[in-house]
């Protein structure tokens, strides 16, 4: 017994970042759980993905439920999108805008979660709990090992005070959380390998074993949310900056260590690409692959991109500052004299040895600030939208940042025997802490924002959800309808218990043949995951009928919170008109099931 208390003593103490950081980020996942498991359902854009996930899992393609086809005489080229996919036989569609948007990173972990626990409400959460799991504590060692305790303090108080900023990664099937882990994790091998390059004792392939796994880390990154590339530009900087910093002397070892990092980025891209290839032209043909790559091109060079939006907002200025005062939306009251203070804080850090003295470390918070203001650079100047989404990973590695110079710069103040400012000396007093913590909570602490509170309830998703806590920074009408200034939760928490009464519906089904309808473009592929099924869009209705290989006895239309029920996230151009009505009353036959989130109705008989 002795020796087993000894044993768990000296494992505590040899382990005590490492347990901390779980401990902690545990604690932050047993605050949501309860929450989840009574509210949450699956939000439109996150049942897409699953549904790529479960078809790899179960059918072994990699294709969403969802049919886009503007004729089923047309499986491969144009779709109600405007872009060309490719659909089979089924209906399915294969690497579609989903697969653009969501990429294999997140994809096939939750295929394999899938391929062992089957489906079900929970299993669709599985990966998404974890890697937000993960994250957490990563940050939260990070913090412990570059900075201080009063570093991870700040960090957990702010995460834990912020739940809407987190609560959408941490259960549905979006990839910022488990993009920011990918580039967090290449970040600590980057690290690693820093340490064993300038370890005499520690040989070259040690080192550049963990420099091609941060490579590797960076491109599934990349593969997982292509805006991830950032991580990897950081990375060209720093060796760019060392090899003009050296005159070119080190030309030569610098580039053999950058061609190590690249080929680490580009084996997930290739290895995606190469089965990409073969599943498209082994199923459909060379010219199917052709279309796919096009479609592809169109969605990363219009749409959010911002390639296409640079002139025009660049001449739209009240938009550029409400982007830059993102700030807001994670609770800091005055987000121009925060990015003050981050800035000073990047020039006192990477500036004066005082507050990093390893070098390693001031590297590595080097290429963060890098990231981060590539990112912020390309969001505040040409993103056509301001969404959170869209800077999440930025806005968290920020925190981080922010967080660990604000504890380094008071650790130096306050175990220096004087304060120096402009030749004023300060005696070490208690004092000097009440200010400079009241200074910070001046600049930053927004109540409407933050919410400590150990439980979250159903009036914390009603005020989530309303438009006056998403849309904070929006100001025109056209901004609140088209969602351009959106912060988090980036959508809808929807109502489990009306998803599981539709999903009942569609199941007691089990000896109907039936096709299952929705409004163009307007999907409900959170249902069409858990029942199974291909749904269709409505104008190929006619069409798809008679075309159909098997005999039909019913078709429903399904219509979702987007346009119909009490969500106030609902289209705001068909919830201000009749179009619900109109749609219903031309298009169905009688309606079968409504509730407050959902209508289906029995479509008129062809």
């Amino acid at each position: 017994m002795n020796s087993l208390l000894l044993f768990a003593k000296t494992f505590a103490k040899k382990n005590s970042i490492c347990i901390v950081s779980i401990l902690a980020a545990s604690l932050i996942l047993v605050k949501y759980l309860p929450f989840l498991g009574e509210h949450c359902g699956v939000e439109q854009d996150s049942g897409l993905a699953l549904t790529l996930a479960k078809n790899l899992a179960q059918k072994g393609i990699y294709a969403t439920d969802v049919n886009a086809q503007a004729s089923p005489a047309q499986p491969v080229g144009p779709s109600i999108y405007g872009v060309p996919l490719i659909h089979d036989d089924v209906g399915h569609s294969y690497f579609d805008l989903t697969a653009v948007a969501v990429g294999p990173g997140f994809i096939v972990p939750q295929a394999i979660l899938y391929k062992i626990f089957g489906v079900g409400w929970w299993q669709n959460r599985l990966w998404s709990l974890f890697s937000f799991w993960a994250l957490l504590a990563l940050s939260f060692h990070f913090m412990l090992i570059f900075g201080n305790f009063l570093s991870f303090l700040l960090f957990f108080t702010w995460i834990w005070g912020i739940p809407h900023f987190t609560i959408n990664p941490s259960f549905e099937a979006y990839p910022v959380a488990t993009t920011t882990l990918y580039m967090l994790i290449s970040i600590y091998f980057f690290y690693y390998y820093l340490k064993n390059n300038l370890n005499y004792n520690s040989s070259k392939k040690t080192a550049y074993f963990w420099l091609l796994f941060s490579g590797v880390f960076a491109g599934v990154a990349f593969k997982t949310k292509s805006l991830a590339l950032i991580t990897f530009a950081a990375y060209a900087l720093y060796y760019l900056f060392q090899i003009i910093k050296s005159k070119f002397s080190k030309l030569s070892s610098k580039l053999k260590e950058f061609i190590v990092l690249i080929s680490g980025f580009l084996i997930p891209i290739v290895l995606y690409e190469a089965y990409r290839f073969y599943a498209i032209v082994n199923k459909f043909g060379i010219d199917a692959y052709y279309e796919n790559n096009h479609m592809i091109n169109q969605r990363l060079t219009s749409g959010d991109s911002g390639i296409n939006f640079l002139s025009t907002i660049l001449n739209n200025f009240p938009f550029i500052y409400r982007k830059i005062i993102i700030w807001e939306d994670v609770g800091i009251s005055r987000p121009l004299l925060f990015w003050g203070m981050i800035i000073i804080i990047a020039i006192l850090l990477l500036s004066q040895k005082k507050y990093l003295k390893n070098s390693n470390k001031k590297i590595i918070i080097g290429i963060i600030v890098t990231q981060i203001s590539i990112h912020y650079t390309w969001f505040i100047l040409t993103s056509p939208t301001g969404w959170m989404q869209h800077l999440w990973f930025s806005i968290y590695l920020g925190m981080m940042f922010c967080c660990l110079g604000i504890s380094l710069i008071f650790e130096k103040m306050f175990t220096s025997n004087m304060f120096h400012f402009k030749g004023i000396l300060f005696p070490k007093t208690a004092i000097r802490y009440v200010l400079l913590t009241a200074c910070i909570i001046f600049i930053t602490y927004d109540s409407t924002k933050f919410n400590f509170s150990p439980i979250l309830s159903y009036g914390d998703l009603q005020r989530w959800n309303s438009n006056e806590f998403r849309f904070s920074r929006a100001v025109t009408r056209e901004e609140k309808i088209w969602s351009r200034l959106s912060g988090e939760p980036r959508n809808p928490i929807l109502n489990l218990n009306f998803q599981k009464e539709v999903v009942a519906f569609f199941k007691s089904k089990n000896n109907e043949k039936f096709r299952v309808y929705t409004p163009n473009g307007l999907l409900a592929p959170e249902i069409s995951l858990m029942i199974d099924k291909v749904f269709f869009p409505l104008s190929s209705y006619s069409s798809s009928y008679s075309s159909s290989p098997e005999r039909v006895d019913n078709s429903y239309l399904i219509l979702n919170s987007y346009i119909y029920g009490l969500s106030p996230w609902k289209l705001y151009s068909f919830a201000n008109s009749d179009y619900v009505d109109r749609l219903v009353r031309n298009s169905c036959a009688s309606i079968v099931l409504i509730n407050p989130q959902y209508l289906i109705c029995l479509l008129t008989p062809h």
